[in-house]
């Protein structure tokens, strides 16, 4: 079963104001994004999670989600900041 929801929903508590996108799913990883998810852009030790963006979106991602240190990637899809996100 797919469970949608809208990214102020989902994000509700973590941002100040997310975008008004529905997601279908959620992937910390870009090579498995499917159409209509939220791409978490975490960044490990040997991994820019930013840097993999463009893949996300190219797979479908509706939202990109990142810790908002830095300036996202530019997409042609909506992007939020969450302070702390690891």
């Amino acid at each position: 079963m797919i469970c949608s929801v809208s990214a102020p929903i989902l994000l509700e508590g973590w941002c100040r104001q997310a975008p008004d996108v529905i997601v279908r799913g959620i992937s910390a990883d870009a090579a498995a994004v499917e159409p209509g998810h939220a791409y978490l852009a975490l960044n490990h030790k040997n991994t820019d999670g930013a840097a993999a963006a463009a893949e996300a979106q190219a797979r479908g991602a509706a939202l990109l989600i990142h810790d908002g240190l830095n300036e996202a990637p530019p997409l042609d899809i909506p992007s939020v900041g969450v302070p702390g996100l690891e």
